[in-house]
């Protein structure tokens, strides 16, 4: 990074909290509540991201209420129109700490944002458990209506993980694969609505740069864990998400960007052609008003 890149980079983070115990080190801005380091204690191993804007200036993203694109980045509830950011409103609201301990820390925001007509409790909770993070989002609706909603995780993780290799040398394995189906994307990056059927080989999916030439690649039927892996190093990580259908794989486009994006998604993108109706998305998920729900994915350092 240059001077200049660096300053910003570090004018983003509002106030970082740190957890360990005696296998990782993790960090996160209260910005977003955003994941911004796994540090391994054991094999001295940087795997989150960094952040480098020249790539992608994120670390790990959570997406509520939306995942993905809309058309027109517009949606109506109701009779209204709506302008909603890519991807939901949380990972550009700040936080604060409700509660800390050496091995864990909860972030709160409660409140109401002019994208989203729903007053809620957005809870982000982080825990240490030996080599494993747990990465939990609280949701609770604090309306006196149904609350349709979409929930995802954006972890980026660096490529290679140990000196000598390169991006080809890993490979995503599906260890309960069931059968893998591919969502089609329109040309403008909306849900077509299409799914084609997506052969692993053994399991794996071979990282290239060129898998991601057209965006993200998105899958259902892959199972609750994904393990990123290469034959040449035993350094490795296993993402679960049981209770996520969806599973997006992503880098910058035509680039050679070196990290891999591991997103367990609730839900699509908008549909493609029309202004999706926040009601009637049916893969949403929703809240009845002053219920909550949990969502998390566990990351496990090797």
């Amino acid at each position: 990074m240059s001077d200049d890149e660096k300053k910003a980079f570090h004018a983003r983070i509002i106030s970082m909290e740190r957890i360990e115990n005696e296998y990782l080190i993790v960090e996160i801005n209260e910005r977003g509540a955003e994941l911004i380091r796994i540090f391994s204690k054991k094999n001295g191993v940087e795997y989150l991201w960094d952040g480098d804007p020249a790539y992608w200036k994120k670390h790990s993203p959570v997406l509520f209420p939306f995942i993905g694109r809309m058309k027109d980045q517009k949606y109506t509830y109701r009779g209204r129109t709506f302008d909603a950011e890519k991807h939901g409103f949380v990972s550009v609201t700040d936080f604060s700490v409700e509660d800390k301990g050496a091995d864990h820390v909860v972030f709160s925001f409660s409140g109401e944002d002019k994208s989203y007509p729903f007053p809620l409790t957005f809870k982000m909770i982080y825990r240490l458990d030996e080599n494993r993070l747990e990465m939990s989002a609280y949701i609770e609706n604090g309306s006196d209506r149904p609350m349709p909603y979409a929930i995802g995780f954006h972890p980026g993780f660096k490529i290679p993980l140990s000196a000598g290799l390169q991006f080809e040398d890993y490979y995503l394995w599906f260890p309960d694969a069931g059968n893998v189906m591919r969502a089609v994307f329109s040309s403008v990056f909306l849900d077509s609505g299409k799914r084609e059927v997506n052969p692993l080989n053994k399991n794996r999916i071979m990282l290239t740069h060129g898998l991601f030439d057209n965006d993200a690649i998105v899958l259902t039927g892959t199972g609750k864990h994904v393990v990123l892996k290469s034959d040449k190093s035993p350094a490795s990580l296993t993402v679960s998400y049981d209770g996520f259908p969806y599973l997006g794989i992503w880098h910058p486009m035509k680039s050679d960007a070196p990290f891999l994006c591991i997103e367990p998604w609730s839900s699509m993108p908008g549909p493609d052609g029309v202004i999706m109706d926040l009601e009637k998305k049916s893969d949403y998920l929703s809240l009845e008003p002053g219920s909550s729900a949990k969502h998390g994915i566990t990351v496990e350092i090797e």
